[in-house]
């Protein structure tokens, strides 16, 4: 159930269309970008894959922001509306810092993934598999080897969230872009290579 705040900002029906509509244009910005304005020899990533990962970096944004700047306990309160989120416990405490903390990395670590992915392209695909392993060992930590009875099942704290099915896109949409890219042979091409 959302919390007062939450139902107050209706940011869990807000947040979603905002956040799919800035991911939309981004992408476009920056596929027109590279389509025709792209630096001569900045081609050590096939395109698709370039726009992809873009695609997982802005998605880190959009998760990240209301993390780190939504008050007081971000997006887990203001948009999932998870209740029981107080200062009076070490809980709440370390939930707070602990989500602060990770949209303050999941931003950082996206503005490198795009400069890399603009002016860095033959880092590109290598960091593209690597945030795809990343991406893999959080979710099967998450949802086999320490699975939290909170986030699964009928007393899902998270049924409001946003995020609760990032999986697709962070790990079932670089799947088969690296499986695309292997059936191509663009996976030896590009990173065999570029080792």
């Amino acid at each position: 159930m959302p919390t007062k705040l939450s139902k107050l900002a209706d940011l869990n029906k807000i947040f979603p269309p905002i956040a799919v509509s800035s991911i939309v244009i981004a992408t476009s910005c920056f596929y027109y970008y590279i389509s025709y304005y792209d630096v001569e020899g900045n081609e050590s990533c096939p395109r698709y894959i370039r726009v992809v990962f873009f695609i997982l970096s802005w998605l880190n944004i959009v998760g990240g922001i209301p993390h780190w700047f939504l008050k007081p306990f971000g997006g887990l309160q203001r948009i999932a509306g998870i209740p029981g989120l107080d200062f009076k416990s070490a809980g709440g405490c370390f939930a707070m810092i602990g989500q602060a903390g990770d949209g303050i990395h999941k931003c950082f670590q996206a503005f490198l993934y795009i400069y890399i992915n603009l002016f860095q392209t033959q880092f590109a695909y290598p960091l593209f598999i690597y945030k795809f392993i990343q991406n893999s060992a959080w979710h099967w930590t998450f949802n086999y080897y320490k699975p939290l009875p909170l986030l699964n099942g009928k007393t899902n704290l998270i049924e409001h969230a946003p995020a609760r099915n990032e999986k697709f896109p962070h790990v079932i949409m670089p799947l088969l872009t690296i499986i695309y890219s292997y059936a191509i042979g663009d996976f030896q091409k590009y990173l065999l290579s570029s080792a």
